[in-house]
């Protein structure tokens, strides 16, 4: 069996594991075995994400989509978002369960981002397997629903 011959075409959605496979967490459901202990992919600069971007206007992307591991736990992400948001509509997937003090107050970036999966929420406990950090991520989701209303 032989591979199709397809043209590229272009590239709609550019998809960006910005903290390589680091996650706080080691859910049930990850496609990628991200993990507290997985540094198999190592994290991207904030610089080597501007390059992506940069290609990625030159190529035609719609749109990015930031993914993990866990996106927030990149020390510049709030910057990172708000490089995206300068050229792109943005979304952030995301666990919910880092997402701190500091990257609320960047509320106007990432309210335009967020996206927080409604079956994480209602499934936390059997997805994720941290019943503890339940509470958390709904009181951190509540911050920043009531912020963007």
């Amino acid at each position: 069996m032989t591979a199709p011959n397809c043209s590229f075409l272009g590239l709609d959605s550019l998809w960006i594991q910005v903290a390589g496979l680091s996650c706080n967490l080691r859910c049930a459901h990850c496609f990628n075995a991200s993990g507290p202990v997985n540094r198999e992919l190592s994290p991207l600069s904030r610089d080597e994400v501007k390059s992506l971007l940069d290609e990625a206007v030159a190529t035609g992307v719609r749109d990015v989509v930031f993914t993990g591991g866990e996106p927030f736990l990149h020390p510049e992400m709030a910057e990172i978002v708000g490089d995206a948001l300068s050229r792109f509509p943005t979304t952030i997937l995301t666990n919910g369960t880092v997402v701190t003090d500091r990257l609320v107050e960047a509320e106007d970036l990432l309210k335009q981002a967020l996206a927080i999966r409604d079956q994480l929420v209602q499934q936390h406990p059997a997805v994720s397997r941290y019943q503890l950090f339940l509470a958390s991520t709904l009181r951190k989701i509540g911050v920043l629903y009531s912020r963007t209303n």
